[in-house]
């Protein structure tokens, strides 16, 4: 009923606490850029409209297609080596431009590829439909996070002044609860239609290539691959090495959980199952 039920922290670690949300803050990205949608501003379907891609097949790229990380581009998205993700990260001031820069490898729509860089294209597509930094900049505050109660979310920016919406937003756990609640709630918070009334549907339906594994910057449970024992319709913002907001309409639950955690570290699906139990 959209209270807590139970939570618990590590030493240390606090109500208080901001956690990093690594990849968790891509479904931020998807929920700014349906509120563009909804005010009329963004355009997912048409050409993304890069400068650089005009001349070139780029030019077919939509912005649904970096939503659904079927766009088509090269890119390395290995955390463990020199890749295009880690020099995005951790040597580019316009991660943006670094992304949009890669030439295009597949068809548009046709592949499944994870990229972090398509996060942050659709991040400067975003500040271009707004068109005024200061409003840009204001944005998130005061269209998503005031709106829901999340009043310790802080989203950062590169050096070219674009928020980072693949990694770098930082909330505390309850606030990253609101946002799952959010969605469980197909958009609505508390009577007001925050997003298009179709959007969380539209997250939801699975990408072109990905096995049933994705949509529109969240990861789905419809192959049941990874979470075997955990209803097909939860759906989650995943972020490195173990963070993660569950939602499980079929449940009305959402979960939260932060850590560091390498893969296999950690069974996630027994967590979220044994919660899902006890509920």
């Amino acid at each position: 009923q959209g209270q807590p039920v139970a939570e618990k922290y590590a030493d240390e670690f606090s109500t208080e606490t901001l956690f990093l949300s690594w990849s968790m803050a891509k479904s931020f990205i998807n929920a700014l850029a349906g509120i563009l949608v909804k005010e009329g501003k963004l355009d997912i379907y048409a050409s993304a409209g890069m400068d650089e891609w005009k001349n070139d097949e780029r030019r077919n790229i939509t912005i649904h297609h970096l939503m659904q990380m079927n766009s088509g581009l090269e890119w390395n998205e290995d955390y463990g080596n020199s890749s295009d993700v880690n020099n995005m990260l951790h040597k580019e001031g316009d991660m943006a431009r670094f992304a949009s820069s890669k030439p295009l490898e597949y068809s548009p729509g046709s592949v499944f590829e994870y990229s972090s860089g398509s996060t942050n294209i659709v991040s400067y597509l975003m500040r271009k439909a707004i068109g005024d930094d200061a409003e840009y900049f204001a944005f998130p505050r005061e269209q998503l996070f005031n709106k829901i109660g999340m009043r310790s979310a802080v989203f950062e920016v590169d050096a070219s002044g674009t928020f980072v919406g693949s990694s770098y937003l930082y909330a505390s756990l309850r606030d990253y609860a609101r946002f799952g609640l959010l969605y469980l709630n197909n958009g609505n918070w508390q009577g007001e239609q925050i997003l298009p009334e179709n959007w969380v549907a539209y997250s939801t339906t699975a990408a072109n290539g990905s096995d049933r594994s994705y949509g529109a910057f969240f990861w789905l449970n419809q192959a049941g691959i990874d979470y075997p024992d955990v209803p097909r319709d939860m759906f989650s913002c995943r972020g490195h090495d173990g963070q993660f907001i569950y939602i499980i309409p079929s449940k009305e639950l959402v979960i939260v959980r932060t850590g560091f955690s390498k893969n296999g570290e950690f069974d996630h699906n027994g967590f979220v199952a044994g919660i899902v139990d006890a509920i």
